[in-house]
């Protein structure tokens, strides 16, 4: 008999090894301790009782001994099913024995509410030819009965609501869904899928959901008729068919999806969504999206077979067999063959492999289902040969939250502290079963960076807390330090680098962190030698994170290959060049010139005549909004700003200067004066993405450098043409012009469409146009109400208007404005010159004088007054008063006609902040700011009327 290996939680000494991964929170683990040759032995599945008994299904060549049980060597390859309890102790070892059976696999197991095991596969002895087969034992081992099929293999077994039975039988051509009696093996029901198949060991572990609703795929790689779930459908090539039945049988939906292959890459979770990895094919479209190769590949369906989520990869690691998805996790596994020196990183748990091809390590990772973030990561370690150093076959999780991990291994396996090792021939291999607790997960090993020793020095290990980082841990840099690193040798090796918020470190273009690098506090980048920052840091690793990089001096320059998710700021000593590029950040110019292109989907900060973007600079803009485009040449700065008002069209505008003019000097008029010449500042090209459809937008231009000014800046206009041979024109309304310090500028209002600007010179003056030409303000009453009512003959740049109120006595003094609302602006509609109309109305006016101020605010936030209106209140009896007015802490009604209902007062936006019924002769006051309110009274008689009251 073969010594048996089952230890649980005991410390076995072994060789150390540099790359020594072999996890934490192991319960126990499970192996033979004897390897057969190839195909070997190895455990292929596994099932779970509520009571955490682990059950297995797996392949063995060669006598196998599990404590006191054994099984004798088999003709040909044969299935061992056993029995674990939750310690790990085995407590059975069986052999499938049909009557005439061997040459037999399975890579499914089950287990029902009743303790009853079943097991699926393929037969192939000599008489069969190669059936599927499924088998029923009790819980003690004993075989109740043995079915076969027609197709080749049954590769997933379920169990329904009722506890029958469903399976999936399938060969390359054909797959049959089955709804099998739990009690004799009978079916029930079957649904054949005719000319689509799966490829021989498929494995489908999870495909019932909560209702019992079935979900399955196939596929077909030739032109042809198939028929799923009863649905004829003709293809032109490879096809792949995502299908669903309930638990009659009958077909709730089918998917097609062309040019594709499904194969293993397809789970559901226990309400029916559907997670599905497409692979093979050069694609097409699902749904709408684009499967072409290399984009999307991952998608998630519900129930009723929608796409509600696609990325091009999956989020969660999956190999031959598909991740698991668990309420509100998902448990991804593989095995990463090392074969070349080479790191993975899950969430902060990073894991180094070697360069040699008879190391594996198995990965197990745990992730939150809502927000794909991961919850932990674990792993152990497989030995073999460079031809079959082992395999990670299964993974389930159990009743008492265990994780199980089933497969085979060539010499040697490690979980935690315990080792499992085998002796046989060259090739060979065992099988291993452990389980672990997710709970006793060991966190991610973490150094974080102190400064203690204020040297700056990345090799102290006085500046950290867990040591000098090694490529295995993640490497913090906190805020709120006065000392950082300042030397970082050029063989740091970082892991996983963060960067807090609120911290700045200084780092090398070619630092080394392949586990990644997640800014958001500073990086300055300040190289000694000159060099290209292309997005990424050393193993082409693009920062994420909030934060930015600095760019120091104009040694580094910049060429953004793709997107950068970071901010860029310029504060350098020099020009930087840069090559073209995107950021999702901002843009922040500090000093020094960016020379190049550049686009920026975030903020423009900045902004001088010591830093701006020598080149084209384009921004992501919305349909109302400020944007300034700090833009000029290596030795001239000419920012253009926009003020956008609801456009539609552009998604992104760009602008660019040069200070050369070219074409024909203008030959037009503007508010009645002629425009023959331009200021020799320089022409600014203003290029949308996307032509404007609708709404306009003002343009001011700030012109440096010029020798050809005028005295008064009134004769500045802006002018555009339509390209560099057309004509110059005047265009939209005119703004102010200024000219200072020499510097001018010019503003145009109500533009319509994009092309070449410049600053134009005209023989005279050019009015202003107003941003608001107001025709009429009127204010009269209006039962107890005030009606106010303007209109304008046109309007610039109007973002709308604010209402002010003041209150006084007849004849007395003036009281302080108080803003009670605003008002829009109109949408002006094009060719339209109709008066835009505009009303507002005060429900508390105040008894005596009411004085209403009319506001008008630019889109950039400028205020101008438009005029005052009064109307006068009498609003009680003239023998009621009120007193003490002003109030402190009470006051009383005196001199009313009809006895006093109900008060109500109100502040002066008609918010009620005193509300009483039936008052006393003494109404008391709250707490309540100075200045003046509104009482309204209502009396039993059903009149009402409003009085002012004044707390002081």
């Amino acid at each position: 008999m073969k010594k048996f290996y089952l230890i649980i939680c005991v410390l076995v000494s072994c060789i150390a090894s540099l790359y020594g991964q072999p996890g934490s929170g192991w319960d126990w683990a499970s192996a033979s301790g004897t390897a057969a040759s190839s195909p070997g032995i190895g455990a292929l599945d596994i099932a779970t009782d509520a009571d955490g008994n682990v059950y297995t299904v797996g392949r063995y060549n060669a006598a196998i001994s599990v404590g006191s049980f054994s099984l004798s060597a088999p003709t040909g390859t044969d299935i061992f099913i056993a029995k674990y309890n939750a310690s790990g102790v085995i407590q059975w070892l069986k052999r499938h024995t049909p009557p005439t059976g061997y040459n037999e696999l399975s890579k499914v197991i089950t287990i029902d509410a009743d303790g009853n095991i079943y097991i699926g596969g393929t037969d192939d002895t000599p008489s069969l030819s190669g059936v599927a087969f499924l088998a029923k034992y009790d819980n003690d081992g004993n075989m109740l009965w043995n079915k076969y099929f027609s197709l080749y293999e049954v590769g997933g077994i379920n169990i329904g609501p009722d506890g029958n039975l469903i399976i999936m039988e399938s060969n390359q051509t054909t797959k049959n869904i089955l709804k099998i009696n739990k009690t004799d093996g009978s079916t029930i029901w079957t649904v054949q899928n005719t000319n689509a198949g799966s490829n021989a060991g498929t494995v489908y572990k999870d495909f019932v959901d909560q209702n019992g609703n079935i979900y399955y795929t196939c596929f077909t790689s030739s032109a042809t008729t198939v028929s799923i779930a009863g649905e004829s459908i003709t293809t032109t090539g490879l096809a792949s068919f995502i299908a669903s039945i309930d638990n009659s049988g009958q077909k709730r939906w089918v998917q097609t999806i062309n040019n594709i292959q499904v194969q293993l890459g397809y789970t559901i979770d226990e309400t029916g969504k559907s997670y599905i990895i497409f692979t093979g094919g050069s694609g097409g479209t699902f749904q709408g999206v684009s499967t072409a190769s290399l984009a999307n590949r991952y998608f998630e369906l519900d129930n009723t077979g929608t796409v509600t989520k696609y990325a091009p990869v999956s989020p969660y690691i999956v190999s031959k067999v598909m991740f698991r998805v668990k309420g509100n996790s998902v448990y991804g596994f593989y095995m990463d063959q090392a074969g070349n020196a080479h790191g993975v990183t899950y969430g902060d748990y990073i894991y180094n492999l070697p360069a040699t091809s008879t190391f594996a390590l198995g990965i197990i990772v745990k992730y939150n289902l809502p927000n794909g973030q991961v919850t932990w990561a674990n792993s152990f370690e497989i030995n073999g040969s460079s031809y079959n150093s082992g395999s990670f076959n299964a993974l389930e999780t159990s009743a008492n939250g265990k994780i199980i991990v089933a497969g085979a291994y060539g010499t040697s396996v490690k979980f935690g502290s315990t080792l499992l090792s085998a002796s046989g021939s060259l090739y060979a291999t065992d099988f291993y079963l452990a389980q672990f607790n997710g709970n006793n997960v060991a966190a991610p090993a973490i150094t974080n960076w102190t400064g203690t020793a204020s040297d700056g020095d990345w090799n102290n290990a006085a500046n950290w807390d867990n040591g000098i980082p090694d490529g295995s841990k993640k490497t913090v840099i906190p805020a709120g330090l006065t000392s950082y690193p300042t030397t970082i040798p050029t063989n740091a090796a970082g892991g996983k680098l963060e960067i807090a918020t609120g911290a700045t470190m200084q780092l090398p273009l070619n630092f080394s962190a392949p586990a990644g690098i997640v800014n958001n506090g500073i990086i300055e980048i300040n190289e000694s030698t000159t060099g290209f920052f292309m997005g990424t840091f050393a193993n082409t690793v693009k920062p994420t994170g909030t934060g930015k990089l600095v760019f120091k001096n104009n040694k580094t320059s910049i060429y953004l290959t793709q997107p950068l998710d970071q901010s860029i700021e310029i504060n350098s000593t020099g020009t930087i060049t840069s090559y073209g590029g995107t950021i999702n950040g901002d843009l922040i110019l500090t000093n020094g010139i960016y020379s190049g292109s550049i686009t920026v989907n975030g903020n423009v900060t900045g902004g001088s005549a010591s830093s701006y973007v020598a080149g084209t600079l384009s921004r992501k803009v919305t349909t109302t909004g400020s944007y300034t485009f700090p833009v000029g040449t290596a030795d001239r700065y000419a920012p253009a700003s926009l003020q956008l008002n609801n456009i539609t069209g552009p998604q992104t505008i760009s602008a660019t200067f040069s200070k050369t003019i070219n074409g024909s000097a203008p030959n037009t008029t503007a508010g009645g004066q002629t425009v023959t010449s331009l200021l020799n500042a320089g022409i600014w090209t203003i290029t949308p993405d996307v032509a404007l459809t609708s709404g306009s937008y003002t343009v001011t231009l700030e012109g440096h450098d010029y020798t050809n000014g005028v005295a008064d800046a009134a004769n500045y206009v802006v002018v555009k043409r339509p390209n560099s041979s057309g004509a110059w024109a005047f265009y939209g309304d005119n703004g102010t012009s200024t000219q200072s310090d020499g510097i001018v500028t010019a503003t145009a209002g109500n533009i319509t469409g994009f092309s070449d600007f410049a600053i134009g010179i005209a023989g005279g003056e050019v009015p202003v146009i107003l941003p608001v030409n107001l025709t009429k303000f009127t204010a009269k009453a209006q039962n107890n109400n005030v009606l106010l009512t303007w209109e304008t003959a046109s309007e610039l740049n109007n973002k709308g208007f604010i209402i002010y109120k003041a209150g006084g006595l007849e004849g007395g003094s003036l009281e302080g404005f108080v803003k009670i609302g605003e008002v829009s602006a109109a949408a002006m509609q094009a060719n339209d010159y109709s008066p835009l109309l505009y009303a507002f109305t005060d429900y508390s006016p105040l008894n005596g004088n009411n004085y209403y101020k009319l506001v008008q605010v630019d889109n950039d936030g400028k205020e101008t007054e438009l005029g005052i209106r009064t109307v006068t209140f009498h609003l009680q009896p003239s023998t009621l008063r009120l007193f003490p007015n002003p109030a402190t802490d009470y006051f009383s009604i005196a001199g009313n006609t009809s006895p006093v209902s109900k008060v109500i007062l109100t502040d002066l936006l008609g918010r009620p902040v005193l509300t009483v019924a039936n008052p006393a002769e003494k109404i008391t006051l709250p707490d309540l700011p100075k200045g003046i309110y509104v009482l309204n009274i209502g009396y039993l008689d059903g009149t009402s009327s409003k009085h002012k009251l004044q707390i002081d």
